[in-house]
């Protein structure tokens, strides 16, 4: 999510945080699963680097999950006007400074194959009323997470925004599970919010 196009960084990321899960669930784990963890553990960037290094692509991600699911919300709302470059100006207006169109517009570039989950975690924030969520979530919560993010790609890549040239607002090549992981089945469509002209 944090690094999609840098497959180094991603690397880096996933060893990291993926040190920091073992240590906090250390008491459920095998001791032999430690052993071979202390030889990569001692290559790997401190937490506090790591969390540094991802504030920046944390926000772009964060806007190309806005973006999408205003795309995607505004399309389906069947508002004209209400597009993936109607998000853009409006993500630029709001946040200001150092943020224009152009910056927004290659964010929502950057970030668009990982788009759907950054979606399911802007969600989770607005329509559970909890603030921050955990990123990208809790463990328990893990599995719904995934799902809406699918259910955002899905609905991502069978729509197609409002006098766009693209034929629809994902890629085929989004970032995706493997078919053989088995995701829960969600209730009905994610709720979706999209910026409206009163705003």
């Amino acid at each position: 999510m944090l690094a999609p196009s840098d497959e180094v960084a991603r690397q880096q990321i996933r060893t990291t945080t993926g040190i920091e899960f073992a240590n906090r669930h250390r008491d459920q784990l095998p001791n032999d699963f430690f052993r071979d963890l202390f030889r990569t553990a001692s290559d790997a960037k401190p937490l506090q680097t790591v969390r540094e290094e991802s504030y920046a692509p944390f926000k772009g991600g964060f806007i190309a999950g806005a973006i999408l699911h205003h795309a995607v919300g505004a399309t389906t709302e069947g508002l004209k006007g209400n597009s993936v470059s109607y998000a853009v100006s409006e993500l630029s207006r709001r946040f200001g400074h150092g943020y224009s169109r152009a910056t927004i517009h290659n964010l929502w570039r950057e970030f668009k194959t990982v788009s759907h989950y950054w979606a399911a975690y802007v969600s989770a924030g607005i329509f559970k009323n909890s603030g921050a969520p955990y990123f990208p979530c809790t463990v328990d919560s893990l599995a719904h997470f995934l799902a809406t993010a699918d259910a955002f790609r899905e609905l991502g890549q069978s729509t197609r925004a409002w006098k766009s040239p693209e034929t629809r607002i994902l890629p085929c090549e989004c970032v995706r599970l493997d078919c053989g992981f088995a995701l829960p089945t969600l209730a009905g469509r994610p709720p979706i919010f999209f910026f409206s002209k009163s705003d």
